[in-house]
């Protein structure tokens, strides 16, 4: 049997971008994301539209759209990467995170459910974000 070597958080961001692939890392393990398809890439759209309006207009901190990644655990690395995102202004860092992925889980990941998910894959999802310090998935 062959081990399969664990990737970290340093080892995703230094892979070269893949035109119309995406990874996330669970628990140090390579996984591709599928790409949306229409109505999800919509629905993930408009949810992230009406979340950074609310956002920006009480000044609450960042609302993100889809393709931002967020570090949940460095050893073994979790990143996940949610459709939409908000991190409150109390857990934004200093620097303002201008290089590398997200330090920390969001407070609210917005994870738009496709046909293709399966159950167990999307409550497992949905736990690790919640273990991590994410408020409402």
């Amino acid at each position: 049997m062959t081990a399969t070597k664990l990737m970290t958080v340093e080892d995703l961001w230094a892979m070269p971008e893949k035109p119309g692939k995406r990874f996330e890392l669970v628990n140090g393990e390579l996984i591709e994301v599928p790409g949306a398809a229409y109505r999800h890439g919509l629905i993930a759209a408009v949810l992230y539209r009406l979340m950074f309006a609310f956002v920006m207009e009480r000044n609450l901190g960042m609302a993100v759209p889809d393709g931002i990644a967020f570090i949940l655990q460095r050893d073994p690395a979790i990143v996940r990467v949610p459709d939409a995102a908000f991190i409150s202004m109390a857990r934004i860092p200093d620097d303002n995170v201008a290089v590398g992925f997200f330090p920390v889980a969001p407070d609210i990941a917005v994870e738009v459910v496709s046909t293709y998910d399966l159950a167990k894959e999307v409550d497992a999802k949905v736990d690790q974000y919640l273990q991590f310090g994410t408020r409402l998935v």
